[in-house]
Formats: structure tokens, C-alpha cells, sequence
């Protein structure tokens, strides 16, 4: 491991754990490369960032002239409004979260949509009998305000089931569904059922995405500028970062751990299977025909559409600019 900074703070990892203490990493590749950028992950370095944390560690950023630095997101940190004043290149994120950025102002434009499919949804103890939206009329149900919340709410209605048909309580946290308290929670399917799962309870899952509802998420983006000034620079990013994406998942043991060896205080266990829960995500049908980390213009026309139904948002979108699918390598 090469030149790692650590930084300790303490965060509720989005809607699924209650609290969590995590070391988050900052890498720093050697002064060999020539052209020096700044990546912002949305979370911590943990197996969500794998590809990022691979191109790093196996060359592949130096390899394409790259000196790059990954630093580390947190609830304090806001990668739109770091990307999009210039302070650092590059950030990831979901789609929903750029379009609001977009909305506002902000000159984003989404270069990578590398987890094809968005990891929100409901989850819930497979003692509960909920397998379908239907199943959750007279039950109750804890969710979050923010997150996939919007999106779960576009999957309700396009299933034909009413908010009002649903007892939903605001809450936080997996103790809630444990204890029996509620019936299902919103969060992300790719870590909250497995924290219940290795406590000792079987779960189901119910992502958005097999409900039709299209968002992508760990979205590269960088701002317009960038696009103009240095296209060169975001290409090469891009591809690297795709090759990471390759052998992240096609070595997964040696990815986990190298992982760990950057940040010993993450849960192994968790951490294998939330990688192998991640790679459905990435690993579909449209990366197999188009490419890993492809844009579809109509998922993100989509995306925005149920962010106006169900989200607020407002502002004007122009897709076709806040996209470009130029610096994808083919598959």
C-alpha cells in the first residue's frame, strides 16, 4: 500500500446501520504521472468504491498518466458542490443526486454510469410473507426522508399500491424491523440485509430497479470545464477506472483484501457479501451489449421524470447536456 492518509469520524451508513465507525482513506498516487486529479467517492473506502481503490493500487491510473488522489465522502461532504466550483475533478454519486445538482445550477456533467442499476429498495424478515409491493397495504413500514426514498415511492405507485394504503413511520436504523416494530424499511439492499442476515435473521429484498424504476448510481461525473479544457484527462480516467471495475470483480478475494488492508476497521464478512451483491448491479445486460459503466439516455430522462412525480424537483434538466457518453470505452 502506497502513501495512505487516514481520517476517523463516525457516520450512519445511509438508512441501514445505526452507527458506524470507519477509517476513511485518502490515496495519493507516486509524483511519477503528469497530469494530478482529485476523485470524490460518496462513502468511505469500503467495497463500494473497489474500483477506484483497485486502479489505484494495481497502476492503473499511473499506467494511463494519471497522479491521482481518492479522497474519502462523508455526511459532510457534498462531491456536487466540490466538482462543480472546480475544487476537484471528479466525484461519484447517484444519478438522482447529479440531476438535483443539474436542477440547480450546477454544471455537471455524468461521464459514467458504472452501477447500472441503483441499489435502493425495501428489504424485510423473510418471516414477514412481503414479496410484493401489494403485500405491504396494512403494514408498517420505516423509511428515511432523502436516499432511495423517491425512488421507492415511484415503485409503490407504478405497482398500483397508495402511500395511504401503508402505516409509514420515519425512522432510522435495522432494530426497527428486528425487533418486530415495523414490517419492511427503505435503504439499500446491498448492505442493510446483510447486517441482519449475519445477526441470525433471514431477509428479503425488493429493489426499485426490478420494479421498472431506473437510477443509476456510483455515476462519475466531472463539470463542464473539464470536458472542454481537458478531455484527454477524463477519457483516460474513465478507462482506467473501468479496468478497475474488471479486475475489482474478477479477482473479488484479492479485491477484499486489499480493502481491508486500507481500512482493518470494516467487517469482512460484510464486506465479501456486499460485493458479491454489487457486481448485479454492474454486471448487466447493457454492460455486457454497450459496455461497463454505459449511459442510457431514456434511464436518465426516466430518472428525472420521477424525480419531478415524486421527488420536487423543479429546476430545468437538460439531459443531453448533463450527459456524454463519449468517454466510455467500447465493450
Amino acid at each position: 500500500m502506497r502513501n495512505i492518509a487516514t481520517v476517523k469520524y463516525t457516520k450512519k451508513i445511509g438508512s441501514t446501520v445505526a452507527s458506524a465507525l470507519a477509517l476513511a482513506l485518502a490515496f495519493a498516487t507516486p509524483a511519477l504521472a503528469n497530469d494530478k486529479v482529485v476523485m470524490r467517492l460518496p462513502w468511505i473506502a469500503n467495497v463500494q468504491a473497489a474500483a477506484y481503490i483497485i486502479a489505484f493500487e494495481k497502476g492503473f491510473y499511473r499506467d494511463a498518466g494519471l497522479d491521482v488522489e481518492i479522497r474519502p465522502g462523508s455526511v459532510q461532504v457534498n462531491p456536487n458542490q466540490l466538482v462543480a466550483s472546480g475544487d476537484e475533478h471528479f466525484g461519484a454519486n447517484d444519478s438522482p443526486n447529479i440531476i438535483t445538482g443539474v436542477s440547480r445550477g450546477m454544471p455537471l456533467v455524468a461521464v459514467a454510469a458504472c452501477w447500472q442499476k441503483h441499489p435502493g429498495g425495501l428489504y424485510m424478515l423473510e418471516s414477514s410473507g412481503i414479496k410484493a409491493p401489494k403485500d405491504l397495504i396494512g403494514k408498517r413500514l420505516a423509511y428515511d426522508e432523502g436516499g432511495p426514498w423517491t425512488l421507492i415511492k415511484a415503485m409503490l405507485s407504478k405497482s398500483g399500491v397508495k402511500l395511504d394504503q401503508i402505516n409509514t413511520v420515519n425512522a432510522s436504523g435495522n432494530e426497527v424491523l428486528m425487533k418486530g416494530t415495523v414490517d419492511a424499511r427503505s435503504g439499500f439492499v446491498i448492505n442493510g440485509p446483510v447486517a441482519i442476515e449475519l445477526a441470525g435473521m433471514k431477509t428479503t429484498a425488493m429493489p426499485a430497479s426490478d420494479y421498472g424504476i431506473s437510477a443509476a448510481a456510483e455515476v462519475i461525473f466531472t463539470n463542464k470545464k473539464m470536458i472542454a479544457e481537458k478531455p484527454d484527462v477524463v477519457r483516460r480516467f474513465v478507462e482506467a477506472t473501468v479496468k478497475g471495475y474488471k479486475y475489482a470483480y474478477s479477482n473479488r478475494e484479492e479485491t477484499l483484501k486489499i480493502v481491508l488492508a486500507n481500512n482493518p476497521q470494516l467487517a469482512a464478512e460484510q464486506q465479501r457479501r456486499q460485493l458479491d451483491l454489487q457486481a448485479g448491479l454492474i454486471f448487466t445486460e447493457r454492460a455486457a451489449k454497450q459496455g461497463l459503466c454505459s449511459f442510457d439516455r431514456q434511464d436518465v430522462a426516466s430518472t428525472v421524470d420521477v424525480l419531478r412525480e415524486f421527488g420536487g424537483l423543479t429546476g430545468q434538466v437538460d439531459v443531453d447536456a448533463m450527459i456524454n457518453t463519449s468517454f466510455v470505452p467500447a465493450p
